[in-house]
């Protein structure tokens, strides 16, 4: 059947069979999922329209296929790679491997011309032959919906019969357009990829040869970003978002300002639309690739740096502690900028970008708080621009220290402010401020910072065995708290143990009078810090709100972790109420959080600021905040 461009061809499968198809090596490489696959199970999917055709006897549609002729009459697909190379597979699990890989000529020809990366692992499938491990994503995934698909027994002949509609664009920006606009109604594609076809429809601007070796450059650039971004190589579980990569970039790479609500594929649509009247179009596309890898290299090392086994100890550890808080998510931006300028030295800034990112979590600031001002630095601070208040050339880890502070940091109590010398506080900025230290006092601590509560006893029971004042009571052969402890998915790890009440919720005691007048007692402080702990889960689920003289061998007979190795420590919890027995009392809360907040004082206090280079209030920066439209914003 000749196709001619510009014309949609309704086909089947069979029809299509005689057409020669390439997936282009711009496109992304093979990523649906069966039902035993992470995320979305689009095999699945595929398999239950087929057998729903079956039964109801009729022919399977299977959508549009979007393509374009190459120079040798090929057909470039551009939109529906996943689809027939589903069925490609399908047709190899229906004993049709003859049909799609042909053995007969040399080099092998399939049916549809597969990535190079994944060519031969494909055809060793297709046809039936065990292929090497996978050692990529993508080749893993063709194995699971292979050995999906083999399970299902398939018609080939109802296959073969299964209908598609083929679009022939007559250019490729034709193409990449109209995938484009396709998937922008309701079809779940990532930025990332429809901004990899906007730059390849852009490149069909240039002329002659500038326009075939910009295909090229965008080609060789998304392919090194999609082997960068490949959870395989790093033996990890959870893919990376590469939209949110995406932003991140664009937050440093563009001058103008970017809101939550923005989309990169809009903006930069309008930036290469600026440079049409000057030929910049493949300069900029250039350079926004060039720096799109070099921002992607480093946003992996502080999106996961426990699979960066090479970085320096002393980075390393900045950036697993910094991942650790929950809000760090509006100063990666910072941290990133500052590993591309400072490169080792950025252990400071990341250093205090952890501290700033706990500090306005316990301040119950929005995480979107002071945003744009935030990621205005990162980029200033990125394109090595930045300057403070004075002029000077903000270009060190200590200048940058001490501009994130005073532009965003919270105080860590009132009289840090005059520490600070920014002037003693008015009662009615006391009165409207939340400062981190009083709110490890709240009574309702769990309820209100739950989230910060793993993070601050990781921190808190790595402290302990090596402090002067507790080292001898919490030495331990076992130690949980190690960095790949935190990171791990395995059960029973660091991250997924419980949060436990010390005194219990629903205790016992409320069966007694006594019991009554304790619980009572006990009421203000049973969400205190000083109440709780974590334990595994395993161990903590059986005991079922024990009361305290239950728990407490059984907390001391768990995986020994030093907080809860101190609970029967007197010179750490003080007497214990003697009522009717050794109760758990709001005197040992109120001295367990102070010692907790002891230390948090040295984790996150003034001297530790100051520590990272953060001085005295002055003239290089403005004590006012830039605030927007996108800072009130919820985040989204």
């Amino acid at each position: 059947m000749n196709l001619q461009p510009d014309t949609a061809t309704l086909m089947t499968v069979a029809d299509l069979l005689s057409q020669r198809l390439v997936i282009p090596a711009f496109q992304r490489p093979y990523d649906w999922r069966n039902e035993k696959g992470r995320g979305r199970a689009q095999v699945s999917d595929f398999v239950y329209d087929i057998e729903d055709a079956r039964h109801k006897k009729q022919p399977l549609f299977l959508g549009m296929i979007v393509a374009c002729q190459d120079a040798s009459g090929a057909l470039q697909i551009v939109d529906g790679q996943q689809r027939l190379t589903t069925l490609m597979l399908a047709l190899g699990a229906a004993g049709k491997g003859g049909d799609v890989i042909d053995h007969a000529v040399f080099p092998v020809r399939s049916w549809i011309k597969i990535k190079d990366d994944d060519r031969i692992f494909f055809e060793k499938l297709v046809a039936g032959r065990q292929p090497d491990e996978p050692n990529t994503l993508s080749q893993r995934l063709l194995a699971d919906a292979f050995a999906e698909l083999k399970t299902r027994n398939l018609d080939a002949e109802q296959l073969l019969q299964c209908r598609l509609i083929v679009y022939l664009a007559p250019t490729i920006a034709g193409a990449t357009s109209l995938f484009e606009r396709i998937n922008l109604r309701g079809k779940e594609v990532s930025q990332f990829d429809l901004v990899k076809n906007k730059l390849i429809e852009w490149a069909a601007s240039c002329e002659g040869s500038q326009q075939e070796e910009l295909v090229q450059r965008i080609t060789q650039r998304y392919g090194d970003l999609y082997r960068l971004l490949d959870p395989e190589s790093v033996s990890r579980d959870q893919e990376y978002d590469s939209d949110r990569l995406l932003r991140i970039h664009w937050i440093l790479f563009d001058n103008h300002p970017f809101s939550s609500s923005d989309r990169v594929l809009e903006k930069i649509d309008e930036r290469i639309r600026e440079r049409l009247e000057n030929n910049q179009v493949a300069t900029y596309i250039s350079e926004y690739l060039d720096d799109l890898v070099q921002v992607c290299g480093v946003w992996l090392k502080v999106e996961d740096p426990i699979s960066n086994p090479e970085a320096h100890p002393d980075l390393r550890d900045a950036l697993l502690d910094f991942v650790k808080v929950p809000s760090d998510a509006e100063l990666q931006p910072l941290v990133i900028a500052a590993l591309i300028r400072l490169k080792g030295d950025a252990v400071k800034v990341i250093r205090m970008a952890e501290i700033t990112a706990f500090r306005t979590a316990l301040a119950d600031k929005r995480s979107n708080y002071a945003r744009s001002r935030k990621w205005r630095m990162a980029k200033e601070f990125k394109q090595g621009v930045y300057v403070d208040d004075v002029g000077g050339k903000v270009d060190t880890a200590d200048k940058l220290n001490h501009q994130m502070y005073w532009a965003f940091c919270p105080y860590w109590e009132a009289s840090e402010s005059d520490v600070m010398g920014a002037g003693t506080l008015s009662k009615e900025e006391r009165e409207a401020t939340i400062f981190p230290l009083n709110s490890l006092d709240s009574p309702s601590f769990y309820r209100s910072y739950a989230r910060l509560i793993h993070y601050i006893f990781w921190n808190y029971g790595r402290y302990l065995p090596k402090s002067d004042k507790w080292a001898e009571q919490t030495k331990s052969d076992m130690n949980p708290l190690d960095h790949e402890a935190w990171f791990s998915d395995e059960p029973g790890q660091f991250g997924t143990w419980d949060i436990e009440h010390i005194y219990p919720v629903n205790s016992a005691d409320k069966s007694t009078p006594t019991g009554r007048k304790y619980a009572a007692s006990m009421a203000p402080y049973l969400h205190h810090l000083g109440n709780l702990t974590v334990l595994p889960v395993s161990e903590n689920r059986s005991w079922k709100n024990a009361n305290f003289d239950e728990k407490l061998p059984k907390l001391q007979g768990a995986v020994r972790v030093s907080f809860n190795a101190l609970l029967s420590d007197s010179k750490y919890i003080g007497n214990r109420m003697a009522s009717s027995g050794q109760h758990w009392g709001e005197n040992n809360c109120r001295k367990r959080a102070a010692d907790i907040k002891e230390y948090a004082s040295l984790q996150w206090g003034t001297a530790a600021v100051k520590a990272l280079g953060v001085g005295c209030y002055d003239e290089r920066v403005g004590l006012e905040l830039e605030l927007d439209d996108d800072d009130d914003a919820e985040d989204k």
